[in-house]
């Protein structure tokens, strides 16, 4: 069955499950402009849906995670998961109010997210943290930015995060920032209401830590 056919079932509520898994059988069996379609197509659900008791989200990170733990697939193919999933994490984090940031089932449902990011380095075959594009390092620092901001809490990740981001770390590309960029990023962390009234602990952390990081630079 073709793409928009089983786009259109998605829509109209119809076998949506079974829908799903086609189209994940389908960008696994063709290029990567196929693939590439079909995965940006589930993100947009994943991101514009809430997790919670969601069925269609719930079963769009099954099929991630699918593709994440299928071996042997192009290089590229992880990689445009792993961005689109680094993305979607990001626009979640921005969907939530602020009275919920605080809610442990909330930001639980962020973990399946991670998950399938670290399931993602078990083939060993994609390296980010020694080649990737200028797309692939925003998107990084973006999710490490936000990432810090909704799981890091009293000097600690939240829940089980440690041992996920310590492998996701370990993948990461250099993302310093330095000069009149990091005093800029600075001085947005520090007058941005919304920031800090939705990520107070994680941006405090954020300021202090560049607080630091400039003391040092200043005195090399």
């Amino acid at each position: 069955m073709a793409v928009p056919a089983l786009t259109r079932r998605l829509n109209e509520n119809e076998d949506q499950i079974n829908a799903l898994y086609c189209l994940v059988e389908i960008a696994l069996t063709n290029d990567v402009t196929v693939f590439r379609d079909i995965i940006n197509l589930l993100s947009e659900i994943s991101k514009q849906e809430s997790y919670g008791n969601n069925t269609k989200v719930k079963i769009i990170y099954q099929c991630f995670l699918i593709i994440a733990r299928t071996p042997d697939l192009p290089p590229k193919f992880y990689e445009l998961l792993l961005e689109n999933l680094l993305f979607i994490f990001v626009s979640k984090t921005l969907l939530l109010p602020p009275k919920v940031l605080k809610h442990r089932q909330k930001v639980d449902e962020f973990t399946p997210l991670l998950l399938i990011i670290k399931e993602l380095y078990s083939h060993d075959i994609i390296h980010p943290e020694l080649n990737c594009s200028n797309e692939m390092n925003v998107a990084f620092r973006n999710f490490w930015f936000y990432c810090i901001l909704l799981g890091f809490r009293n000097g600690q990740w939240y829940s089980n995060w440690q041992s996920i981001l310590t492998t996701v770390a370990k993948y990461t590309p250099t993302l310093l920032v330095s000069g009149s960029n990091s005093n800029s990023l600075e001085t947005i962390l520090e007058s941005n209401s919304i920031l800090r009234q939705k990520f107070s602990d994680g941006v405090n952390f954020l300021i202090k830590y560049m607080h630091i990081n400039n003391l040092i630079k200043d005195n090399i």
